[in-house]
């Protein structure tokens, strides 16, 4: 009977962190979106994420105001703005700033480039040399380690009664 009981809290412990692992970890900022990250000057950027409801959401372009909005019903929020005619082409700084009990800061980087080059101009690149590079999460590391752990105990329950 104890090991049933054990059991089941433990298949309870390991329902809790399954649901709650997917808030470890999030910041506000992992929800930001752009439609892209690069274009000429002029171009249209819309940028979308889930905030909290009401929150105040503003948007710099390296440091000068480009606008602000409010995150609406279900933190749902969507800014469009256009790429500064005057950017000087390379990295810039987009900030998302959103104001809702704290305020969080999350600076995008957008490269802003040249005229496109005719195609005759193109030349090919080995793209093989490239490196390649997966974003690092990390959000799932705790709930996972806590399933392992969670299921090494219950071989060894399993182990003792049989």
């Amino acid at each position: 009977m104890k090991n049933r009981i054990a059991i089941a809290l433990l298949i309870a412990l390991l329902l809790s962190l399954a649901l709650a692992g997917t808030a470890f970890g999030i910041s506000v900022c992992s929800l930001v979106n752009f439609s892209t990250t690069t274009g000429m000057p002029g171009a249209v950027v819309d940028v979308y994420g889930e905030a909290i409801n009401g929150a105040g959401i503003s948007f710099t372009w390296d440091g000068a105001s480009l606008g602000s909005t409010t995150a609406g019903s279900g933190g749902n929020y969507s800014f469009v703005f256009n790429v500064p005619a005057d950017a000087a082409v390379g990295n810039h700084t987009v900030m998302v700033t959103i104001d809702y009990e704290g305020i969080e800061e999350c600076p995008t980087t957008f490269v802003v480039e040249a005229d496109a080059i005719a195609p005759a101009d193109v030349t090919p690149t080995d793209t093989a040399a490239l490196p390649v590079t997966l974003p690092s999460t990390g959000i799932m590391m705790l709930p996972a380690g806590a399933l392992i752990a969670a299921g090494a105990g219950l071989l060894a329950v399993r182990r003792r009664q049989g």
